[in-house]
């Protein structure tokens, strides 16, 4: 699997739904980079499914410190 885009059946199957709205949700709280086009679809690649940005950000679900992180200051 590669940078092939996900076909239709094949992200209603990764997200557990064939409604874009959810397909959204579920994308966004694993950290996988999707792309909404003019029509609404969502689009991604395989590349992303086994990639998710997650490992660069939190957790999904985690709300971020309010203020200024005098902590990651050296």
């Amino acid at each position: 699997m590669s940078d092939r885009f996900l076909t239709d059946e094949e992200l209603a199957e990764a997200t557990g739904s064939p409604q874009k709205s959810l397909q959204k949700e579920v994308l966004t709280l694993n950290g996988i980079y999707f792309i909404e086009r003019r029509d609404g679809s969502v689009k991604t690649t395989w590349y992303h499914i086994n990639h998710p940005i997650q490992r660069l950000t939190p957790p999904a679900g985690s709300q971020p410190t309010p203020g200024m992180n005098f902590n990651a200051i050296e």
